[in-house]
């Protein structure tokens, strides 16, 4: 059997993790959106919490939502401009698509298309952290 790739699956997936789990991930990380759009924030993984608190699944969860957000900021930075600044823009800066489309000068076509790409950009990028590409088996 053969593996196909379903972009359209993969880019709901994409849409989907930016939509709903992403904004998740930051409130139980204990970041602000404001820290995540800053550059302050380190990207490396963070070490040396005591866990002998009776927090402990707290912290454990709190510090893996911290290391996905981090992931997902290395991902998008990764992709290549223009997907790069359409994720940053839209998802970490949460500015409106349309205020994105105008910042870049493309069409409404042209930047929805680009859009899908970027989706698929992050989709491999992120990889490593959760696959969010969708493979259909052929006969």
């Amino acid at each position: 059997m053969q593996a196909s790739f379903n972009e359209k699956q993969t880019k709901a997936n994409v849409r989907h993790y930016f939509d709903k789990e992403l904004p998740r991930l930051i409130l139980q990380s204990g970041y602000s959106q404001n820290e995540i759009r800053s550059s302050h924030l380190s990207l490396a993984p963070s070490f040396g919490i005591n866990l002998n608190d009776r927090s402990e699944d707290i912290i454990l969860n709190s510090m893996e939502a911290q290391e996905i957000v981090k992931g997902t900021l290395r991902a998008i930075n990764l992709c290549h401009d223009p997907y790069r600044k359409i994720l940053l823009n839209v998802y970490i800066n949460e500015a409106s698509n349309n205020n994105v489309q105008a910042l870049l000068g493309y069409s409404h076509a042209q930047y929805n298309r680009l859009k899908g790409k970027a989706f698929i950009c992050f989709a491999d990028a992120f990889s490593n952290i959760k696959d969010l590409r969708v493979y259909e088996c052929l006969k």
